[in-house]
C-alpha cells in the first residue's frame, strides 16, 4: 500500500539526513564518528520496524477493547518521568532503557494512548454525549487525557499545547454537545494562557521553569527587531541555511549550518534538508507526508465506524502538527519550540512513535472491514 511505501522512502531518508546532520552530535558524543551515530539509528529502525509489524496485525478491535488499559499506561509513563526521567537540554521528558541505553520521550507515546482512548470513548458513548452533562462528559471523555496533559504541560508546554488542539479538533466532529466544547475551551484556555502569561521572567519555580522559557520564547518571537542576539541564535542560522540552500541544495553532507545551529538534527531537521537538498528535496518530502494524509483520507471515506474515524484522524494530526511546526520553525513563522519532523529528525523516540502511528493506520487499512462489526456490537 501507500503507507508501507512512505514509510519505506521515509526509512531511506532518514539514513541520509541522520548521517549528513549529526555530525556536530558525533562530534559531541562519539568523537566525531559517525558511524556510531548510524549503527544506533540502524538499532532504532529495526525498533521501529518490529512495532509497525506488531501494531499492523493487532486488531482494530483490540485497540478499541483494551483503550482504558492503554490510556492507563500512557499516565504512568508520565509519573515514570517524574520519578526516575532523564534531563536533556534542561528539560526533564525522557525515560532511558536499561541495558540497551535508549532513551525514549514518553509524552511521543501517551500522545497515542489519548487519541486510541478519546476515539473510543467517543464511539462507546455516540448516541448519549448530547444527553451527557457537563459532569459526565468529563469523567467519561476528558478525566484521563486530562491528566495526561497535566503532566506534559510539567515539562513541554509546546507539546501538550498543540495536543489540545489535536483532541479539540477530534471532540469537533464528534456526536459531543458542543455547547459543553465551548465551555471547556474556554476554561481550558483561561487556565492555559493565565498560567503562562502569570507565570514570573526567568521563574526557578518548580515544574514553571519550561512555562517561562515559552513565554520568553513568544516575547522574542513577537519583537525580534529589539530581541538580545543571543535570543534569536537558533532562528537566524536557520533562516541562513534557508538562505544558503539552491533549487537543487548544496548536496547531501555539506550543509554549513549543521555545525554551528543546535539541534540541527531534530527540532531544525527541515532547515538542513532545505539547505542540503534544495526546494526539490523539501518538496519531495513534503508530498510524501502528504501521500499519507491523502491515503488516510481516504481511508476514512471508505468506513462508516466512528472509532476507525475518530482514531485515523486523531493519528494524522500528530504526523500533521509536528511537519507544520518543524518546517514553521525552520523557516521562522512560528517561535522556537522542540518538535521533531516525524521519521527524519535523528532520535529514537520520535520514529519508533511515528512507527507505531503507521502500524495502526496499517491496521485500519486492512482490518476496517473485518472489525466493523465487532466493534459495533462491542459499543
Amino acid at each position: 500500500t501507500w503507507l508501507w511505501r512512505s514509510y519505506g522512502i521515509f526509512i531511506l531518508l532518514s539514513f541520509i539526513i541522520t548521517y549528513s546532520s549529526s555530525s556536530a552530535l558525533a562530534f559531541r558524543t562519539y568523537d566525531g564518528n559517525p558511524v556510531q551515530i548510524l549503527l544506533k539509528h540502524t538499532m532504532v529502525v529495526l525498533v521501529g520496524f518490529s512495532v509497525i509489524c506488531l501494531a499492523h496485525k493487532w486488531k482494530l478491535e483490540h485497540y478499541y477493547r483494551w483503550s482504558k488499559l492503554i490510556v492507563i499506561v500512557g499516565i504512568l509513563l508520565q509519573i515514570l518521568v517524574l520519578i526516575v526521567g532523564t534531563n536533556i537540554n534542561d528539560a526533564t521528558r525522557w525515560i532511558r532503557i536499561p541495558i540497551i541505553g535508549l532513551t525514549i520521550q514518553a509524552s511521543d507515546f501517551s500522545k497515542i494512548a489519548i487519541i486510541i482512548y478519546i476515539s473510543a470513548a467517543l464511539a462507546k458513548h455516540h448516541y448519549q454525549l448530547k444527553k451527557m452533562t457537563l459532569g459526565e462528559t468529563f469523567l467519561n471523555v476528558y478525566l484521563a487525557p486530562g491528566i495526561i496533559v497535566c503532566f506534559i504541560l510539567i515539562s513541554n508546554f509546546s507539546t501538550a499545547f498543540i495536543l489540545i488542539i489535536n483532541i479539540l479538533i477530534v471532540l469537533f466532529f464528534s456526536n459531543i454537545n458542543k455547547v459543553h466544547l465551548i465551555l471547556s475551551l474556554l476554561i481550558v484556555s483561561c487556565l492555559f494562557f493565565g498560567l503562562l502569561f502569570m507565570t514570573p521572567k526567568d521563574s526557578k519555580i518548580p515544574y514553571l521553569s519550561r512555562l517561562s522559557t515559552w513565554k520568553s520564547r513568544i516575547n522574542t518571537f513577537s519583537d525580534q527587531e529589539n530581541a538580545q542576539s543571543k535570543n534569536t541564535y537558533q532562528a537566524d542560522l536557520a533562516k541562513i541555511a534557508v538562505a544558503n540552500s539552491r533549487v537543487i541544495g548544496l548536496g547531501p553532507g555539506k550543509s554549513i549550518q549543521k555545525d554551528f545551529l543546535p539541534h540541527a538534527y531534530s527540532d531544525y531537521a527541515f532547515a538542513i534538508i532545505i539547505e542540503e537538498l534544495g526546494f526539490v528535496g523539501a518538496g519531495i518530502i513534503l508530498m510524501t507526508y502528504l501521500l499519507i494524509i491523502w491515503r488516510v483520507v481516504s481511508l476514512i471515506r471508505k468506513t462508516n465506524n466512528r472509532f476507525t474515524v475518530y482514531l485515523a484522524t486523531g493519528l494524522v494530526l500528530i504526523i500533521i502538527f509536528q511537519v507544520i511546526i518543524n518546517v514553521g520553525v525552520s523557516l521562522g513563522i512560528f517561535p522556537v519550540t522542540g518538535q521533531p519532523l516525524p521519521m527524519l529528525s535523528v532520535g529514537g523516540s520520535n520514529f519508533i512513535a511515528t512507527s507505531l502511528i503507521f502500524g495502526i493506520l496499517l491496521s485500519i487499512s486492512v482490518n476496517t472491514t473485518k472489525d466493523n462489526g465487532r466493534i459495533q456490537r462491542l459499543q
